[in-house]
């Protein structure tokens, strides 16, 4: 199962296993559906992108990812912006379009403030729309997590967008401040891109993707989302599993009491991963299924270095509020220690 993770430090940075070899995809005799393929036929799309801007460069370092999918998959793009304040969160009526109010003190310092997000936001679309991309955008009032969930809802977008830290970020990515806030209550997918990712002038690719799966349900239900991103954007899946027994080696001079268990449960892994190939290619999608390694959380972020993925895509138990749990918190370690995009769909979304 996905439930172990780092240890405290820095991530362990191991090669993958020569005796955990890549399943084979070539198409086979028929076979009985996996027992766990609830996902297939689940229809998912993405036709409104929003993205959450503070103001800060660091937090515009996002766009190029979401420019990128809103030409492949022809999505309208939203730029958010939320004034921070007390109380309930608000979506704020364009200044143009406000009435007097009678409480002028209070209502005037909201309106210089959300004149200056406005002017902002109207430039960057600006920009954008001269790419062709239908942009829209909105100032929110309130607390951050709760405003960008209002207008994910008022806008019915289909993806959230954000950078992992923006005016206070502090090198690493900012979960426990309003990333990590926004990733426990929203119900939408949502894409975290960390900003350090090197600017080059040329479009991201999103050719490599990197499913980890469990064998559950739960973990299954990114699925869908990566074969519509591989089907859209041309590209490959990369399905991981990590057998439950971690590998002899790890329990020192005890390593060849486990070495049979550890055997059994990459037998069981490969055959379930076969299964789930199966089904994968029979979308039409190039895929490729992958058993190695010990302790999820770790060897999803080796794996994503030695594939040199453009994308980690995982499934998370999405009931909303504050108790929103990842699996086993290796989504949670994943986004703390990987360099590049992690794509996070919430179970909720994506139950019939």
């Amino acid at each position: 199962m996905l439930g172990v993770g780092f240890p405290a430090g820095r991530p362990r940075v191991a090669p993958l296993l020569a005796r955990a070899p890549f399943v084979a995809t070539r198409p086979g005799p028929p076979q009985p559906p996996a027992p766990h393929a609830r996902w297939r036929g689940q229809q998912v799309a993405i036709e409104r992108i929003m993205v959450s801007l503070d103001g800060s460069e660091t937090a515009e370092r996002v766009l190029p990812f979401a420019k990128t999918l809103c030409r492949k998959f022809g999505a309208s793009l939203t730029l958010a912006s939320v004034l921070p304040m007390r109380g309930a969160a608000q979506a704020l009526v364009p200044l143009a379009e406000q009435r007097p109010a009678a409480d002028r003190p209070v209502v005037e310092a909201l309106q210089a403030g959300q004149a200056s997000r406005e002017g902002y936001l109207r430039g960057v679309a600006a920009r954008i729309q001269r790419g062709g991309i239908d942009t829209h955008y909105l100032v929110a009032a309130g607390p951050i997590a709760q405003a960008i969930n209002l207008l994910l809802g008022e806008t019915r977008s289909d993806l959230l967008v954000m950078s992992t830290h923006g005016r206070s970020g502090v090198g690493r990515w900012l979960l426990g401040s309003v990333a990590n806030a926004v990733i426990q209550l929203v119900t939408r997918p949502v894409l975290l891109v960390r900003p350090a990712l090197r600017r080059n002038g040329r479009p991201p690719a999103i050719k490599r993707l990197l499913a980890p799966l469990d064998g559950s349900t739960v973990a299954e239900q990114v699925l869908p989302y990566a074969l519509v991103f591989a089907e859209v954007c041309e590209g490959e899946i990369i399905l991981l599993t990590v057998p439950e027994v971690p590998e002899p080696e790890t329990y020192g001079p005890m390593g060849s009491a486990v070495e049979d268990l550890r055997r059994e449960a990459e037998a069981n892994a490969q055959r379930y991963l076969a299964g789930v190939v199966r089904e994968v290619q029979e979308q039409g999608v190039r895929v490729r299924g992958l058993v190695t390694g010990s302790g999820p959380a770790r060897t999803i972020v080796d794996v994503s270095e030695a594939e040199n993925v453009d994308l980690i895509m995982i499934a998370t138990h999405g009931r909303g509020g504050m108790d929103r749990l990842f699996l086993g918190n290796v989504a949670d370690r994943v986004v703390h220690y990987t360099g590049r995009p992690v794509f996070l769909a919430p179970f909720r979304e994506l139950r019939g």
